[in-house]
Parts: structure tokens; C-alpha cells; sequence
């Protein structure tokens, strides 16, 4: 495990909604990438705990939580289109737009876009660029 510096910059709908900077940690996972980090609450309401688990540069996982409550996301590139069912049974649909990674062990760079919508009506359009820099062992 690797200790890093994050940077991640959030558009929702065409503006900015959140940019944080904090340390965090990479490590080598199943034959992809884990970005792991706390910082401030930078996806809406879902928590200030987020890990990236990059599988490869089409296919990302996003786990958010905020102790209590937890959030899964499954990014493929394509028209794809996920349905998740929290315990309140509210109907979420993810379409991934775009996915591209550069990340290995020693950081690099990760683009998600994807639009989300709750019971087949448009919410959001969020784009995250994420950072991640190496700077210890």
C-alpha cells in the first residue's frame, strides 16, 4: 500500500461541485488499482469515505459511505445501464458516458461522466476528475 496525494475535481450539471485535496492510499487489487481516501463529503450526501477500485481503464467501481449508510457504483464503458435498489426501494439508473484511467501503482489520472436518474427521470450529469500522486511507501 502506497500513500498518495488526491485531487479530484467534481462537475455536476455543467458546474463545479466540489474539489477536494487530500492524502489517501493506492494499492494493487485483483489485477487493478484501489484509490482509497476520507476527506470531506464531495458526493453529495453518500459519505466522506470514498474508494475508486479501478479494474481497468473500462470498467470502475465507486464505494462511498458515511459510516452509516453505503453507496455502490458500477462504471462500464458503454451504453450500460445499472439499476440499484437502496432500502428505501427507490429505482437508480447509472449510464456510463465515458471511463478512462491511467492509473497503476504509482498514481495517475481517472475520468468518469455519467448521467443518473431516479425512477427514469433525468437528475444529473456528473463529471469526476480524479488525481492521485505517489509520495510514500
Amino acid at each position: 500500500m502506497k500513500t498518495a496525494i488526491i485531487r479530484m475535481d467534481t462537475t455536476r450539471d455543467g458546474k463545479p461541485f466540489s474539489d477536494l485535496f487530500t492524502y489517501g492510499t493506492i494499492r494493487r487489487e485483483k489485477g487493478g488499482y484501489v484509490v482509497e481516501f476520507d476527506g470531506e463529503r464531495i458526493l453529495s450526501e453518500i459519505g466522506d469515505h470514498v474508494k475508486f477500485y479501478i479494474k481497468n481503464k473500462d470498467h470502475v467501481r465507486l464505494q462511498a459511505d458515511n459510516g452509516q449508510d453505503s453507496v455502490l457504483f458500477d462504471f462500464r464503458k458503454g451504453p450500460t445501464v445499472e439499476c440499484l435498489s437502496d432500502n428505501r426501494m427507490m429505482n437508480i439508473h447509472v449510464t456510463t458516458r465515458e471511463v478512462t484511467s491511467t492509473m497503476d501503482e504509482n498514481g495517475g489520472e481517472l475520468d468518469l461522466k455519467y448521467t443518473m436518474s431516479f425512477h427514469h427521470m433525468l437528475s444529473s450529469e456528473t463529471d469526476i476528475h480524479l488525481e492521485a500522486r505517489v509520495v510514500s511507501e
